[in-house]
This record gives structure tokens, sequence and C-alpha cells, in this order.
């Protein structure tokens, strides 16, 4: 086990930051093995599907994408065009949870409806607003990777 020497009060956290901890390594004649290790904060918070950050979501002519792998927050800065929202999940992101913000065009902007693998309450088609510089909010849970529970809070002010 490692021997820590110095103390220091230290307030705040960094994604260098690092942790002790144990590493499963094997099962060796019903007993579980393991190692220590240092984890970095950055490893931790992709282990739990926790990131507090607010990524921009990828845009390629007018579809925005949220990467889960690199984040669980979002914003969508919106351009005039017709716009959609697509999301690269794996089955190591279930479970996961986040937010995105979308953040219409002075102008306004219009959306496609989510794709199918966003469930909304009732089934409903998701009444976008359009209205410019409008900010609404999508929650989501990660259900199964083709499942994403979904609620869809508009028009911000």
């Amino acid at each position: 086990m490692a021997r820590i020497q110095t103390y220091a009060k230290d307030n705040t956290l960094s994604d260098k930051d690092k942790v002790i901890g144990s590493n499963f390594t094997s099962t060796q004649n019903g007993i579980d093995q393991f190692t220590t290790r240092n984890f970095t904060m950055k490893e931790l918070r992709g282990f739990i599907g926790f990131d507090a950050n607010l990524l921009t979501a990828t845009e390629t002519n007018n579809v925005h994408t949220c990467d889960i792998s690199l984040g669980n927050n979002f914003q969508i800065i919106a351009n005039n065009n017709l716009t959609s929202i697509s999301f690269t999940v794996t089955s190591s992101d279930v479970g996961k949870s986040g937010t995105i913000i979308l953040v219409n065009h002075a102008n306004g902007t219009t959306y496609n409806q989510l794709p199918s693998i966003f469930l909304t309450p009732d089934n409903s088609n998701i009444n976008f607003v359009t209205t410019g510089n409008a900010i609404s909010i999508i929650s989501y849970f990660i259900f199964k990777e083709d499942k994403i529970l979904t609620n869809y809070v508009g028009n911000y002010a």
C-alpha cells in the first residue's frame, strides 16, 4: 500500500489529481486479487458517468452530435437552418444522464424531431421553441443503448 508522507489541505480538484484505490486483477482459488493503483479524477469521472463540464456538440451540416464518451452535458448553438440532434451512445453509457442546452439563433431556429431512440412522455413529439435567442433544455437518462428517456422544457427567460 502506498505511504503518504505529506498532508496538506487542498480545496480544489482537477482532472490530474489522483486518488489511491484497489484495481481488481483476477480470482485465484476463489479469492479476488487486487493491485494498488493511482486513479486520476478524470478516470473516475468517466467510470461513474459524471461530467460537470458543458461541452459544445459537434456540428456538421446542421446535425449536432453529442458524444457521450466525451461528457454528459452539452450545448447546441443553433443557426437559423433546420437543426438536428444526434447522440453517440454505447452499451457502457447505460445509466448515464445529463442535459442538452439549446440556444437558438437570433433569427430563430427550427428543429427536426429527435431520433427514435429518444423516448418522450406519452410518446409525444416535442414542440420546440423556435423564437430567436430562446434557451431550452433537454434532460436525458440512458436506460438502454437504444432507449434514452427524455424530457424537454422550453423558453427559459
